[in-house]
């Protein structure tokens, strides 16, 4: 079984000093990451609730996108654990 997680990647910052946000997938006791093609800055993450908080002048559109607000973890572990 595989836990999932959505995270704001703090171990990578970008020049407009934001975080990419990632979909941690945990199988196996093995960390994958997928980047979800968006970043905020940190002041705009809300990590107790893993979403953009509404400080953020697009926080509708990202929690909205790539499955901030849910999460299929069949479908998402699928593609990248098939070639392993």
């Amino acid at each position: 079984m595989a836990s999932t997680r959505i995270l704001l990647y703090t171990s990578k910052t970008k020049i407009d000093g934001s975080h990419p946000i990632v979909l941690r997938i945990i199988k196996d006791r093995k960390p994958k990451y997928m980047f979800i093609g968006a970043s905020v800055k940190k002041e705009d993450w809300d990590e107790r609730n893993s979403r953009v908080k509404e400080t953020h002048h697009n926080y509708k559109r990202i929690n909205n996108q790539g499955g901030l607000a849910t999460v299929d973890v069949g479908t998402a572990t699928a593609p990248i654990y098939a070639a392993h």
